[in-house]
């Protein structure tokens, strides 16, 4: 079973029966290594946009990591990240730039954490002078051997109203 129908389940279990449930142990907290790492993997994620390269940016999923966009669309895997980033990395997002900043980062497992970053992005030729606002909830895996990289991440753009909240 994957990840995401796996977790999907284990929440509608734990919604469908409060009180029910065993009480959760914290997992442990994430080490400074960690959290370093983690904090590298946001700088290239920033670095990557900023250079418009689709490439270095799919690398900052696993080979079977899954993006979905604002819009609702998936890519599915590094590869068709890579490729379908390149067309408005090219275009639309030729002179953007994407700064992220982490809000929480809270460890599930040993090897699983999910983090919930903000975004704002500038230089969208769709929308000259626009500051668009995102939201961004990121399943970060570690897989035996390897370091943090995303497996799941979901995009929400934010209204106006909610990114005036937000400033």
């Amino acid at each position: 079973m994957r990840l995401a129908p796996a977790l999907a389940l284990a929440l509608a279990v734990l919604a469908a029966a409060p009180g029910q449930a065993a009480p959760a142990r914290a997992a442990p907290a994430l080490s400074p290594a960690d959290r370093a790492e983690i904090s590298a993997l946001f700088a290239r994620w920033e670095k990557a946009w900023a250079d418009g390269d689709a490439a270095a940016w799919s690398r900052l999923f696993h080979e079977d990591g899954t993006w979905v966009l604002w819009t609702g669309g998936e890519w599915r895997g590094r590869a068709q990240i890579a490729r379908d980033f390149a067309r408005p990395f090219a275009t639309v997002y030729r002179d953007s730039i994407q700064r992220i900043r982490l809000v929480e980062l809270r460890r599930l497992a040993p090897n699983v954490v999910v983090a919930r970053i903000r975004s704002t992005t500038t230089g969208d030729s769709r929308q000259p002078g626009v500051t668009i606002h995102g939201n961004k909830l990121l399943v970060l895996t570690r897989r035996p051997g390897g370091r943090w990289l995303v497996l799941y991440g979901q995009n929400t753009r934010l209204t106006d109203a909610e990114a005036a909240k937000v400033k």
